[in-house]
């Protein structure tokens, strides 16, 4: 019950440093998983960043680049579960060849399956939710099941703040539009004001001049 509190309390969570730290700690604190982290891809980067982490050895994280890519660096869950779009585990570290880049550190940190979820906004993978438990064979359909709902919450929370990041630039450009075009428009108004003026300034010089050339003639007459 209380994670169910918990979840439904992430996705209203609108900053999302806040929403990737306080996913980590559920998956410790109330999953109990040794550790957890998440993972973004950066623009022009083909690897996984680790921006949130929670749980014992942590620092691991420091030691190893998790490429999105398929070589040696990317093969291990966190790579193909963003490469590929879906849950990739591993119920058995030390016998999984897939993790062997990693295998030393992970198991002198305790940590003996894992398991990655891919974090999507829009239909694009953005990143990779991961944990990692002390046990071997701890993914079975029902942890699955509840870490799969974890990540949809993850997913959903950045995607409304997307939107609501979307929304609001549509709305400053929209008031700067609106600034603009008051702008334009008094600028148009300023811009007839004078042209008005100099029309009267022309028709008044010319009215003048044929005032006075009529004024000569009457003269001229007399």
């Amino acid at each position: 019950r209380e994670l169910g509190i918990a979840m439904h309390e992430m996705v209203r969570v609108r900053d999302m440093q806040e929403l990737y730290d306080m996913a980590c700690r559920i998956a410790v604190e109330q999953c109990g998983f040794l550790m957890a982290w998440m993972g973004l891809v950066e623009s022009g980067d083909d690897a996984l960043k680790p921006v949130a982490r929670a749980g014992q050895g942590a620092d691991y994280l420091t030691t190893i680049r998790v490429s999105v890519q398929p070589q040696p660096a990317g093969i291990g869950p966190s790579g193909r579960a963003y490469r590929e779009g879906r849950v990739v585990f591993s119920n058995n570290i030390e016998a999984d060849s897939d993790l062997q880049p990693w295998r030393d550190e992970v198991l002198k940190r305790g940590y003996r399956s894992s398991a990655a979820f891919p974090i999507g906004v829009a239909g694009a993978t953005i990143g990779v939710f991961s944990v990692y438990a002390g046990q071997v064979g701890f993914f079975e359909v029902e942890e699955l099941r509840l870490l799969k709902t974890l990540a949809e919450n993850i997913s959903f929370a950045a995607e409304s703040h997307q939107n609501e990041q979307s929304r609001a630039q549509a709305e400053s450009g929209l008031r700067e539009s609106h600034q603009q075009m008051r702008a334009l428009t008094a600028r148009l108004e300023s811009l007839r004001e004078e042209e008005r003026i100099r029309i009267s300034r022309e028709i008044h010089d010319e009215l003048g001049q044929n005032l006075t050339g009529l004024k000569m003639d009457l003269h001229w007459l007399e």
